[in-house]
């Protein structure tokens, strides 16, 4: 995980008066996730990010693929290709919030195929003016469960600005 990524999260939540502990993977188990709402940085390098999306519509592909998947338009996914240089590819990411059954609690995903994908999230939600971007694209979104797919463009290895390129509100 980039440790922008957490300094940009916390940043927020102190902002927001909004307490918060940070837990490595590694040592966190479901009884975490039923306890208080959960925010999961990360895709294949996060094994929970990839187990509490995969019923959702926008899932990340078992390795080795490197892609998101619509569940709703099997033909439809997001790609990285290994074939091409890391460094100026578009990289892609899932940033969702929704109540998890399993968990029966909030969860919110910020994560990319890559770690630019997952800065470009980062900074997605913490940024008023890409929610404003998402204002524009969808009504009524603060209080109900989504899923948007990001697209960012990679130069040189640094991150461009986040894009919306679908969006699922329920």
């Amino acid at each position: 995980m980039d440790a922008n990524v957490l300094v940009s999260l916390a940043d927020l939540f102190a902002k927001n008066h909004t307490e918060y502990a940070v837990q490595p993977i590694s040592s966190t188990t479901l009884a975490n996730f039923r306890e208080r709402p959960v925010v999961l940085i990360g895709a294949y390098d996060n094994k929970w990010t990839l187990l509490l999306l995969k019923d959702q519509r926008f899932r990340f592909a078992p390795k080795p693929a490197r892609e998101i998947d619509d569940g709703m338009n099997p033909s439809v996914f997001w790609a990285r290709y290994n074939s091409q240089p890391y460094k100026n590819q578009d990289d892609y990411a899932v940033v969702a919030r929704f109540h998890d059954k399993l968990t029966n609690s909030l969860v919110v995903v910020i994560a990319g195929i890559g770690k630019n994908g997952t800065e470009a999230a980062a900074q997605f939600v913490t940024s008023s003016r890409y929610l404003d971007m998402l204002d524009g694209r969808a009504k009524d979104w603060a209080s109900k469960n989504l899923e948007i797919v990001l697209k960012t463009t990679v130069v040189d290895g640094k991150t461009g600005a986040p894009s919306i390129v679908a969006i699922q509100i329920w």
